[in-house]
């Protein structure tokens, strides 16, 4: 027993185990699981920000369905043409409009001052033809109003607007303001449309021509007033 520990002492060998090759070197359970936590925490925060974003992208193409688009406002003293058109074609519009109907009343003005002075001279006239005296005061009298003058102007309002719409589409003042009067579905007018239209318009007289000139008899009777 002595003798054999000499040896080792003297020889110095050591006792080592040898587990290089047989699989002790292997990393334990325990290291295995806290790896795999390591890299499903890792994968996690990644995962879940996909997640995330493809639920906001889907949020976002609801919403942009649903919710109209609201324009975008622009800078001052930029304007698109299609914004400045509606406008430009409007302000055309009422422009248009303001000048037919100052045409309009103007033109019934110079036309019914027409038949009433026509009016007022046959009343002068008869009166001279009766009593044989040319007396210009025959226009004072309220009975030669009510019995010459009156019916003499309404006559005459029939007669004057029934001719000149159906031959010339146009009376005195409406060529002084280059209008002219036509049906609605073609330019020209027949004789029975200017009938009764000259029938409403002199009813509107006792409106002071407001509805004429606003149009009424053109509605009734399917007939319109334009520029020339």
């Amino acid at each position: 027993m002595d003798m054999n520990n000499n040896t080792s002492d003297e020889t110095g060998f050591e006792f080592r185990p040898i587990t290089g090759g047989l699989g002790f070197n292997k990393k334990t359970d325990l290291e295995e699981i806290s790896l795999s936590k390591t890299k499903t925490k890792e994968s996690k925060p990644a995962s879940s920000r996909a997640f995330a974003r493809s639920i906001q992208k889907n949020l976002q193409q609801d919403v942009r369905k649903t919710v109209p688009p609201v324009p975008r406002p622009k800078p001052l003293g930029v304007s698109s043409a299609a914004q400045v058109a509606p406008v430009v074609a409007s302000t055309e519009q009422t422009v248009e409009k303001a000048i037919n109907l100052f045409h309009k009343f103007f033109s019934w003005s110079v036309d019914t001052a027409v038949v009433l002075l026509t009016a007022m001279a046959s009343t002068i006239a008869i009166e001279y033809f009766v009593t044989n005296n040319f007396s210009p005061e025959a226009l004072t009298r309220v009975e030669n109003w009510v019995y010459i003058t009156g019916p003499l102007f309404s006559f005459y309002f029939v007669f004057y607007y029934s001719i000149f719409w159906k031959t010339t589409q146009k009376t005195l003042g409406m060529l002084f303001f280059g209008l002219v009067i036509g049906s609605k579905d073609s330019d020209e007018i027949n004789l029975k449309q200017t009938f009764f239209r000259s029938m409403i318009a002199f009813m509107s007289m006792f409106t002071f021509g407001i509805l004429d000139i606003l149009g009424l008899p053109d509605t009734l009777t399917w007939t319109r007033v334009r520029k020339a």
